[in-house]
């Protein structure tokens, strides 16, 4: 049996890096060999997918869903899904992934973009994948594959903007499917409150307490609501948007570690250090290392 992914922690998440922290993506060409029962492991990661059947048969499992596809098929997998891939009645494929953070489709965060093209998507509670058919969708994930295996000068401009054109081309589905949720408008509009509250206020000490007084909710509820819509707890979300609010500063080097620690909110180095590997498998000084490599 070959297992295509290894870096899954115990709570199933992919700890890999998936490109670099300045062009965060990446496209995995792969197959699933006749003799062997070869997979894709149940997993999750924050970034979104797509999976394209390029030749042959696989299934895909989506949370419950499952998907068989044949050649020029693919599924689009939404951010922080548990999936998976297997090998269907022994019969051999070749398959296309292609991984990316959004960032490269808005940009910045609180980005109009962001706001309303991305956000309704991917912390959508129905928009868990989609089967993609559509000749123009599938022949773009192709056009991707190929370009990005060129040595084109413009190479990573030119794959941000076929990125946008797919999203361009799949949102109306996805939104379509978005805009039937049976969503509570209170819990959209306060889940705004609380990721503006963490996103002005990460670098000083905040309690949940701090958030539910913002936002006049008892601090059971306002757990409860945040993690059914985002699918982390209030504190998780918090400490995961310090690490990545961290990533730039230790690449200019102008501050050193310690210093960084504090100003996005942690009261101690070791504790920064600890949870910044907890979150990207690797500790500060050697994720400096590898960045500036690349």
């Amino acid at each position: 049996m070959k297992q295509h992914n290894n870096q899954i922690n115990n709570n199933f998440q992919e700890t890999k890096i998936h490109g670099n922290l300045s062009f965060p993506i990446e496209l995995y060409n792969s197959k699933f060999s006749a003799t062997d029962y070869d997979n894709v492991g149940c997993h999750w990661h924050q970034e979104i997918e797509f999976m394209l059947c390029l030749e042959g048969k696989m299934e895909v499992q989506v949370n419950e869903k499952i998907y068989l596809l044949e050649k020029d098929n693919a599924v689009f997998i939404n951010s922080n899904k548990l999936h998976s891939a297997n090998i269907i009645e022994n019969s051999s494929s070749s398959w296309l992934a292609i991984v990316f953070d959004s960032k490269l489709i808005y940009g910045f965060e609180n980005s109009y973009i962001k706001n309303k093209y991305i956000d309704p998507i991917i912390h959508s509670k129905k928009i868990n994948s989609l089967l993609i058919t559509d000749y123009q969708i599938i022949d773009l994930l192709k056009s991707i594959n190929s370009f990005n295996k060129s040595n084109s000068n413009d190479k990573e401009l030119t794959l941000i903007i076929m990125l946008l054109n797919l999203w361009n081309l799949i949102y109306e589905k996805l939104n379509s499917i978005g805009q039937n949720e049976n969503d509570n408008f209170s819990n959209s509009t306060r889940i705004k409150i609380i990721l503006d509250f963490i996103h002005e206020n990460y670098q000083n000490k905040i309690s949940i307490t701090d958030i539910s007084n913002h936002i006049n909710l008892c601090k059971s509820e306002c757990q409860r609501f945040f993690k059914k819509e985002i699918g982390v707890t209030i504190i998780e979300y918090l400490i995961k948007y310090r690490i990545e609010k961290s990533l730039n500063l230790l690449l200019s080097k102008k501050l050193t570690i310690k210093e960084i620690a504090y100003f996005v909110g942690f009261n101690r180095t070791s504790y920064f250090c600890e949870t910044f590997k907890k979150y990207l498998s690797i500790t500060p000084n050697d994720f400096i290392k590898k960045e500036t490599k690349n």
